[in-house]
């Protein structure tokens, strides 16, 4: 459990072994340096406040950020702002994002993730998911990418992605109330069979709007 409001820094990484949470409290700083990150595989609980968020940040750059892998517990993330992380290092995992949760369920809410020069800004792999009231704001690459997982994106927003916006292989989604503000290739990409259903999508600035391949279907 780390105290609220405590300021920390991580120059190693942090491993949460399998039945234990990481409990974090509102206004809780988390600054992750040479080449550092969390990879938990008992599940996370941030739980930050709209006054106090929860900030995951890299001062130096070089922070790889969190993974949650193999949790038995859904693990949840409110109020939690993700900024200036950096792509994992493949000799440290085998990951293309600084937020990851590998089968493991969560839901991420009022959170923000922003500046992170990574591939995807937040990658979900045979996982169930819900996302409310998120905003991802200057991602290089992706900002979602979803992999064989069941979710659903609502009230989420999209500001100048440097790829998709949104995209999901050999998964079922719903989106609901989304919006798209510059999109370098695909708003919403949908491949390997996947299947989404949608309403109240608001796309502007994007190369491309909606793209359905590989037996994939929009509705």
């Amino acid at each position: 459990h780390i105290e609220v409001g405590s300021k920390w820094i991580i120059d190693s990484n942090v491993v949460i072994p399998k039945g234990q949470v990481l409990n974090i409290g509102p206004g809780t700083v988390i600054d992750m340096i040479n080449g550092a990150g969390i990879i938990a595989y008992g599940g996370i609980s941030f739980n930050g406040t709209n006054n106090d968020p929860i900030n995951i940040i890299s001062r130096d750059g070089t922070g790889i950020g969190l993974a949650v892998i193999s949790s038995d517990r859904r693990s949840n993330v409110d109020y939690t702002n993700f900024k200036g992380l950096s792509q994992p290092d493949k000799s440290a995992r085998s990951l293309s994002s600084p937020v990851v949760f590998y089968e493991s369920d969560v839901d991420i809410t009022n959170s923000i993730f922003e500046n992170n020069s990574s591939e995807d800004a937040l990658n979900i792999i045979r996982s169930n998911f819900f996302i409310n009231k998120v905003i991802f704001r200057n991602s290089p690459s992706d900002a979602i990418d979803a992999d064989y997982s069941t979710g659903h994106i609502k009230e989420t927003s999209f500001f100048n992605i440097g790829n998709d916006s949104i995209d999901v292989s050999g998964s079922n989604i719903l989106l609901e109330n989304i919006s798209i503000n510059g999109a370098l290739d695909k708003a919403i990409s949908l491949g390997e069979k996947s299947v989404a259903t949608g309403s109240e999508i608001y796309i502007k600035d994007s190369n491309l709007g909606i793209s359905s391949k590989d037996l994939s279907s929009f509705r």
